[in-house]
């Protein structure tokens, strides 16, 4: 049986109101799983049953997925291999503090930074 107890994990280390005991048992009693069809459509009910069927499904979900070799290189093949002159140069102009700090500006607040390690919160000047 698989169920659900995040709710109770928040609240531990508080005294859980009765509101919240209630709302953890409906949700207790709304997740478990009773019943699953395998692949085969046959109905499974027991536990273990219902335990082989997901892992089963989830083994095939993440599974080695076959590669065609020769699309693989055609496609390696239509990438660039370099980058034209015309975006080369604009990528090497110097930048002023200025455009750096108005490119950052555009960022959205709460976000991860990215590969740069730069987000709106660390970059008030």
């Amino acid at each position: 049986m698989f169920t659900d107890n995040g709710e109770q994990d928040r609240i531990t280390g508080e005294e859980p109101s009765l509101h919240h005991l209630l709302k953890i048992r409906k949700r207790q009693s709304q997740r478990p799983v009773h019943q699953v069809y395998d692949t085969d459509g046959s109905l499974k009910t027991s536990p273990a049953d219902i335990l082989r069927v997901f892992t089963d499904y989830m083994r095939r979900k993440y599974d080695h997925i076959q590669v065609n070799e020769e699309i693989m290189r055609h496609m390696t093949n239509c990438a660039l291999e370099t980058i034209p002159s015309a975006v080369n140069t604009v990528l090497e102009e110097s930048k002023t503090m200025e455009e750096l700090f108005q490119a950052v500006k555009q960022g959205k607040p709460n976000k991860a930074p990215g590969q740069d390690g730069i987000c709106l919160e660390n970059s008030r000047l």
